[in-house]
């Protein structure tokens, strides 16, 4: 069993790295959908149809350029940094249990981007603390509500 979870989790950092750079290069090409198909299964999918649904957007705050990239769930509206989401599966399978190395959200985020298929908001700078007040009230809610399931 470790061994298999070493080798997923190997793999998936593969697929991680692939997803990173079909963003960065805006291609997704037919042998890339089927190895990240191949590698994140399920989730892949679901990524897929979040950004098939228009369920990616991309924030980003002027002047300052800071940006910040929002994924649409099943129970709320998630926050992407980086190569982190504010989602329950997020917290529990990639940072605490480590079994896997991407939620959906993530999945969508980069998917979206590869494919330029995304909402952009620009806002000024002044309003980004009452976004992030907003963000983290909705991350608390749905981290109560997966857990009271």
């Amino acid at each position: 069993m470790v061994r298999n979870l070493k080798e997923r989790g190997d793999r998936e950092r593969v697929g991680i790295i692939l997803l990173k750079n079909i963003a960065k290069k805006k291609i997704l090409n037919e042998r890339s959908v089927e190895k990240l198909s191949e590698i994140f299964g399920e989730r892949f999918s679901k990524g897929f149809n979040a950004v098939k649904e228009g369920q990616v957007k991309r924030y980003i705050f002027e002047p300052s350029g800071i940006e910040f990239w929002i994924v649409v769930g099943k129970k709320a509206e998630y926050v992407i940094f980086d190569y982190y989401c504010s989602c329950t599966d997020f917290l529990m399978n990639v940072v605490l249990r480590g079994s896997m190395d991407a939620c959906y959200h993530l999945i969508a985020r980069y998917l979206a981007e590869a494919l330029g298929k995304y909402e952009v908001f620009r806002i000024p700078d002044r309003r980004i603390m009452d976004f992030m007040k907003d963000w983290k009230e909705e991350a608390i809610w749905s981290v109560h509500y997966s857990s009271s399931l």
